[in-house]
């Protein structure tokens, strides 16, 4: 009778016995579904171009078990409220990476923003390259060539840095991280289009 037990007792079968772990698993999608299916519904607007909520809501019983295995319970939350705060980010995180993906158009070329700011990439000409350098450089926030250089030139091994470490190395929040780069983002579609 797993109905019976703690979400940390189920989250501990899961982890620890193979036997029985189905069948806990199967205990807490019943229980937390509902909070996922809340959290996504909330965080992605609805027929958003970026994100696609019925794709998030069909991989629940995935995003709940990564969310299970991360979850800590010394942190002093309950499970319920770490899974909607993991399904909170994953929601904003699959928007804004969908959203900065967009390509917008630069003279006859397109530019992708992601996943790489770089020179050689043969669908930017290297005159449109080096107009966003140079709109990038002479930004007057200079969070923005920090956030970019960090982002795009310094990356992650081939992918782009994720927004924890350049938040962490801005000592900001992620979400201000990628508020002042979509600004800056828009400011440069805008003086390249010129």
């Amino acid at each position: 009778m797993l109905e019976e037990h703690t979400d940390q007792e189920l989250i501990d079968i899961v982890k620890e016995d193979e036997r029985n772990a189905s069948q806990a698993m199967t205990e807490i999608i019943n229980r937390h579904s509902g909070i996922f299916i809340e959290m996504v519904n909330h965080f992605v607007p609805i027929n958003s171009p970026y994100c696609d909520r019925k794709e998030l809501i069909e991989e629940k019983e995935y995003h709940i078990y990564k969310a299970l295995l991360k979850y800590d319970e010394s942190r002093g939350a309950k499970f319920s409220t770490h899974l909607g705060n993991e399904a909170k980010w994953l929601c904003l995180n699959s928007y804004n990476k969908a959203k900065s993906k967009a390509t917008f158009s630069c003279s006859d070329q397109q530019f992708d923003v992601e996943p790489h700011f770089n020179p050689i990439s043969k669908t930017i000409e290297e005159e449109a390259y080096n107009k966003i350098v140079k709109i990038i450089e002479s930004y007057p926030d200079e969070r923005v060539q920090k956030i970019f250089k960090m982002r795009y030139i310094k990356g992650e091994g081939n992918k782009v840095m994720p927004w924890r470490k350049i938040s962490n190395e801005l000592s900001m929040s992620i979400q201000g991280c990628i508020n002042i780069h979509n600004t800056a983002i828009k400011k440069i579609q805008k003086k390249v289009n010129k």
